[in-house]
């Protein structure tokens, strides 16, 4: 798996995303978008996995990424 992720907290400079089989890397940023394109990107290769399988933990990682955009925003006092 590998992508460009779009962050809210840092709109201009995407995270770059790396992982194989049970390693993940450690997150990296770039200094800035390739293009005008800045939507999220991302790219699994797999084997043994139906597509479904795949859609349904993007659909975990979204809602573990949205709790905790919303914690964050709690501690900060803005909701």
């Amino acid at each position: 798996m590998k992508g460009i992720i779009h962050v809210a907290e840092e709109p201009e400079r995407p995270a770059v995303i790396q992982g194989a089989q049970h390693l993940l890397h450690n997150l990296a940023w770039l200094d800035r978008w390739p293009d005008d394109d800045r939507r999220s990107k991302i790219v699994f290769i797999t084997q043994g996995y139906e597509r479904a399988e795949v859609e349904d933990m993007i659909a975990v990682l979204d809602r573990v990424a949205a709790r905790t955009a919303a914690a964050r925003a709690r501690a900060q006092g803005l909701h």
